[in-house]
């Protein structure tokens, strides 16, 4: 049984929706590009400071995406060379901005030094 004319508009008007709903995030693991902790710190020193977006880890690497129009790319970092205190699973819908102090290990703040009296 061939499908309607309806049902074909229906059919492509709902992968025109999923294809736009995807915007023009280029974010990929197949196409990430393994750099090392250094190099990651000097890609997230270039620009804005709030490019690059840590968006999960697998068993072996961070995935990084650089948002920069003229760029889009997509990194990984092996996860034995930067510690990251707050980690998730790829697939998870969330992200966070990878300031370079969270590159090189420092938290986004401290506890205060108590005194002895």
């Amino acid at each position: 049984m061939m499908p309607t004319g309806r049902v074909q508009f229906l059919s492509l008007l709902v992968l025109l929706a999923a294809t736009l709903s995807t915007g023009c995030n280029t974010f990929s693991t197949r196409s990430a590009r393994e750099v090392s902790r250094e190099r990651l710190l000097e890609i997230s020193e270039k620009g804005r400071s709030d490019h690059l977006r840590y968006v999960g880890s697998d068993f072996a690497y961070h995935y990084v995406y650089d948002s920069r129009p003229e760029v889009e790319k997509t990194y990984k970092v092996r996860s034995d060379s930067i510690k990251l205190a707050d980690t998730f699973t790829l697939g998870s819908n969330d992200s966070y901005v990878l300031h370079p102090w969270l590159i090189e290990g420092k938290t986004l703040g401290s506890k205060p030094k108590i005194e002895p009296e």
